[in-house]
């Protein structure tokens, strides 16, 4: 299982691309607080609440999740479901609009979560550190689950390689032979130095965090530039002891937490993720505002609260625009203006309303 990321300031765009019915035979499995009538309605449930919280420029939340073939087995619309709302509630996504859907395009299975940073109170769902924090929440229900971490890197054909790619994949594999025989960051340091490869760990640029830089030879490449899954500074911190013996007094680190609060497993010990809690197998939902859509609901086309509160803001959003906005307190941490974006949906409005959501087989 596998997380992609992605957020942005229109939700027109990736409604259409996630709720494409012709190319990539959608279904929905779950939403809520969304007009599901059309991908029209969809943007515009969206968009509308965006308006409480009009200093959050990037109010589109987007995040893929992707299972490889060997797990095709278990990937049935429910369990799908499940995963997707318990990452969501992992990291943070809460309290707001969101729609699953799934994809049928590939020989992999994968669900596009679409959701509202704005969420019901107005305030922002931040979305920092969210790679990071992300790779390591997947880490851990993979494992939790049974299911397979995608190879990756691993398949890819090392006598194909040219250029800087052959160095990139030098240090990966690498790091690959180090990191299971060290306990701390100089065990770690010298394993790599005795295959040419040299390891520093310094302060970002403007002093945002720490980061990694691996040299091999007159290349030298950022940990993330390597594999962002497995060799940030973060994910490394979280496998590795004793960062402070490598910097300097006044750039010690506190023991615990690091960057997230972490509680390590101590029965497996190969692998140091944080210790998560998971529900039961067939515990989809605890949110009662939540709709799914599966064999037993398939009269279930679109939410009636919801579009009925769609039109409530519909009217409301009217009077607003005619007698000027309202002074509504927020979260800040959005920055920036609401005007870049938001008028684009419109301009494809037609191609919206032709594709009507299919739901669960």
């Amino acid at each position: 299982m596998m997380p992609k990321i992605s957020n942005g300031s229109t939700f027109g765009g990736i409604v259409n691309y996630a709720n494409d019915i012709k190319d990539k035979d959608t279904t929905i499995l779950a939403s809520r607080g969304v007009d599901l009538r059309s991908n029209y309605t969809i943007a515009k449930s969206f968009k509308i609440q965006a308006m409480m919280n009009q200093r959050v420029q990037n109010c589109v939340g987007h995040f893929a999740l992707s299972f490889p073939p060997e797990d095709a087995h278990r990937c049935t619309d429910g369990f799908m479901r499940k995963l997707a709302m318990e990452y969501m509630k992992k990291m943070g996504i809460t309290d707001t609009q969101f729609v699953i859907f799934r994809h049928h395009d590939h020989d992999h299975d994968h669900v596009h979560v679409v959701y509202n940073r704005v969420n019901d109170f107005g305030k922002t769902i931040s979305d920092g550190c969210d790679v990071e924090r992300a790779i390591a929440i997947c880490q851990a229900m993979t494992r939790h689950y049974g299911l397979h971490w995608s190879d990756g890197k691993m398949k890819v054909n090392r006598d194909r390689l040219k250029g800087k790619a052959v160095v990139k994949y030098a240090i990966f594999d690498a790091a690959q032979k180090a990191l299971p025989g060290s306990r701390t960051w100089k065990d770690f340091i010298d394993r790599m130095k005795e295959q040419g490869i040299q390891v520093k760990v310094a302060p970002r640029e403007g002093g945002k965090g720490m980061g990694v830089v691996f040299t091999k030879g007159n290349v030298s490449m950022s940990g993330y530039q390597v594999d962002r899954r497995s060799l940030t500074f973060y994910m490394l911190n979280q496998q590795l002891w004793n960062i402070n013996a490598l910097l300097p007094k006044d750039q010690w680190l506190p023991d615990e937490p690091m960057i997230h609060e972490v509680k390590f497993d101590d029965m497996d010990s190969d692998v140091r993720l944080p210790k998560v809690s998971f529900g039961k197998e067939d515990e989809y939902v605890e949110d009662s505002s939540v709709n799914i859509y599966d064999d037993n609901n398939e009269s279930a086309f679109f939410d009636t609260e919801a579009a009925a509160e769609f039109a409530s803001n519909v009217a409301a959003a009217a009077v607003e625009l005619a007698v000027g906005p309202a002074v509504v307190p927020t979260s800040g941490g959005g920055g920036g203006g609401s005007s870049s974006g938001w008028g684009d949906d419109d301009d494809d409005d037609e191609k919206k309303k032709r594709n009507r959501p299919k739901f669960h087989r």
